[in-house]
């Protein structure tokens, strides 16, 4: 696969049209390490709202109970 066609393909899960195959093709690109997982959109988003999840604290009705 050259870097116009793996360029497509990332363009397209991150639009959300890839098919099961196509992300499966993609998986194995990034366990190859032709694919760096930040190129995707959708991981850097999961990764973000972890972050922001790390800065909530628990409301002090929670706290009472434990």
């Amino acid at each position: 696969m050259n870097k116009n066609q793996i360029a497509e393909l990332i363009a397209k899960y991150n639009e959300g049209l890839a098919d099961p195959s196509e992300i499966l093709h993609l998986e194995l690109l990034i366990e190859s390490g032709e694919v760096e997982l930040t190129r995707l959109r959708e991981l850097i988003r999961f990764d973000e709202t972890i972050d922001k999840l790390k800065e909530l604290f628990p409301s002090k009705n929670l706290i009472r109970i434990l």
